[in-house]
């Protein structure tokens, strides 16, 4: 993670779930995903401005869907026109 802060001058942060609190909490627990028998988390996406407001989310259907690149960049160029 340190690497891709330092890259993007610590602008983008990257976070990990290992004990899968967040995903329980956000409802992305996609349960039997791998072959019905391994949970997985479902993909999603989530823009946090400055203030803390989350000002774009994707939360997936399933683990194939995947947010719209497009969509998710755009999210997070206004939020740093924001500011």
């Amino acid at each position: 993670m340190l690497r891709w802060e330092a890259y993007f001058g610590g602008a983008i942060r990257f976070l990990s779930d290992h004990d899968k609190t967040a995903i329980v909490a956000y409802d992305l627990l996609h349960i039997g995903a791998y072959r019905g028998e391994t949970d997985a988390a479902r993909p999603a996406s989530f823009v946090i401005d400055r203030n803390g407001f989350i000002t774009y989310a994707h939360a997936a259907a399933n683990i194939l869907d995947r947010p719209d690149a497009t969509a998710s960049l755009d999210a997070c160029a206004a939020a740093a026109r924001q500011y």
